[in-house]
């Protein structure tokens, strides 16, 4: 993402919805994500993930494994921790009458291998652009699983190691 760029996920029991919020130069842009639409941009995530590294035809054990290693990898390199940041001056909230409700996600691929989101509300043509890359995609997908954790959601990203599975026990050589 561009410098000046932070995004949040917090969720909103009161509305049963993850508040999304992206700030981008003096706009603090408001999004709310419902159950719905984080079933699928988890389901999404790893469809455009394969389809960009081009590994759709492995088997979906590899594909998965690919997933796991490299979230993992972008999780660890990232400071979650570190709380959104206000601005001193105030911000111009966006949309000004409140949070949108995003009806639709769509994932575009870019040949340079960078990625676009695009969230937009129904029945209206406003609409939210991130140009984001693939290691930030698995930051925010984290962030989206997180955030609907704490609603009790339910959701499971095919790309996280199941808590729940038995571990396997240690292989040995001889």
């Amino acid at each position: 993402m561009a410098a000046g760029v932070q995004i949040a996920m917090t969720y909103d029991a009161v509305e049963d919805r993850i508040l999304m919020r992206h700030r981008v130069g003096s706009k603090d842009v408001r999004l709310w994500i419902t159950r719905r639409l984080a079933q699928s941009w988890i389901a999404g995530v790893a469809r455009i993930l394969d389809h960009v590294q081009g590994i759709e035809a492995q088997p979906a054990a590899q594909r998965r494994a690919v997933g796991r290693f490299q979230r993992e990898s972008a999780v660890r390199g990232a400071d979650f921790r570190k709380p959104y940041e206000e601005a001193e001056t105030a911000l111009e909230p966006f949309p000004p009458e409140g949070p949108m409700l995003v009806a639709k996600l769509t994932f575009t691929a870019r040949k340079n291998g960078a990625l676009e989101l695009l969230f937009a509300e129904a029945d209206t043509e406003r609409s939210v652009k991130i140009p984001i890359s693939q290691r930030e995609l698995h930051g925010l997908t984290h962030m989206l699983t997180l955030a609907a954790r704490k609603g009790g959601w339910g959701l499971s990203d095919p790309n996280l190691p199941d808590a729940s599975a038995p571990k396997a026990p240690p292989a040995r050589a001889n």
